[in-house]
Formats: C-alpha cells, structure tokens, sequence
C-alpha cells in the first residue's frame, strides 16, 4: 500500500570548533645572545633547525654567530625555533591570529611566519596578513594526503622576528615576551 507521507530521521554530532582545529607548544623560543647596537636598529630572525640570522635595519640577513658593520650580532648560544603541534581539518581553510609584544618602548617582537617543519611542509601552508594595530593573521591551508584522514596534525615552526632599537646598554639587559597564537573560529 501507498504511503502519502514518511518521517525520515536526520543524525549529526555537534562538538566544540575546538575538536577540529587546536595547537600544543613542542618548544618555546629562545634568541639566545644578541645585540644591541648603538647606531642602528637590530633585526634577527629565527628559523627551522634553531638558526638565528641577524641584519642592521634593512640590510642582508646572515647566519650567527658574528656581527656586521652596523654594530648587529649574535651568538648561537641556546637559540630555540619556537614549534608547535597543530592539528586541523583537511582541505579547510583556518585562521590563526597573533600580535606584536612591545618591551622597552620600541623594541618588538612577532611572528613573521609558520611553516610546516621537515616533511610536515607539505600538509600545511599559512599566509600572514597585516590586520592594524601589530595584529597579524596567518591564513592557513590544511592539504589532503593519499590516506583520506579528516584531520591532519603536523609539526609547525614559528619564525620569529625580534626588532632592537639603537642604543646602548648599561648593563646585559634580559627581556621576555609572549606571543598569543589562538585560532580564530
């Protein structure tokens, strides 16, 4: 016999964005020992595998350990990548924002850049872009593999820039800072 009507019974799972997209620190970073140079500003630059580069203003970055012309320098004394578990869905598109820490009035630092480490570099890619104010937003990509997983979660390295003012120190100064990386959902 004919029905004119049938219930049909739709299912779902409703969870928190959190269970899609979340961060763990690996590792904090660290700068180890620089300069700070009495004419010009400082700039220095982490990267993969715990390497500093170091340049004065808008010059061409080098390798620590050394100094250049400019009265810029570092050490490779207990420099540390900043690296992050990250875990995210699949073919998805996910915003991270993050802002400047400002210390010493004009001194600063932020991200520049997050990369998938090591063979990771081929499942995430993360473009920054300037949102005002020292608030930066990385928009990052999750690609798909051959293993057809709904999320993927992957090694990233935070490339931090650290900007010093001219000046010229008294005494060995010692600064820390924090920068937020939250998901923005």
């Amino acid at each position: 016999m004919a029905q004119d009507s049938v219930d049909i019974t739709v299912e779902g799972t409703i969870m928190s964005p959190v269970a899609l997209a979340e961060m763990k620190i690996l590792t904090e970073g660290s700068f180890g020992s620089v300069a700070r140079s009495p004419n010009n500003v400082c700039r220095y630059l982490t990267g993969e595998n715990d390497v500093l580069h170091f340049a004065a203003a808008q010059g061409t970055y080098q390798e620590a350990p050394g100094f250049n012309s400019g009265g810029c320098g570092a050490l490779y004394d207990n420099v540390l990548t900043p690296t992050i578990s990250y875990t995210c869905p699949v073919d998805t598109y996910v915003q991270i924002r993050t802002r400047r820490d400002t210390f010493n009035t004009n001194d600063y630092a932020e991200f520049q850049g997050l990369y998938g480490a090591g063979n990771d570099r081929a499942y995430v890619s993360a473009a920054r872009s300037n949102q005002g104010g020292g608030v930066f937003e990385f928009n990052t990509y999750c690609h798909s593999g051959n293993d057809e997983i709904a999320t993927r979660t992957v090694t990233l390295f935070g490339q931090v820039l650290l900007r010093l003012e001219s000046g010229t120190p008294e005494t060995d100064e010692s600064f820390s800072v924090t920068l937020p990386l939250e998901i923005q959902y």
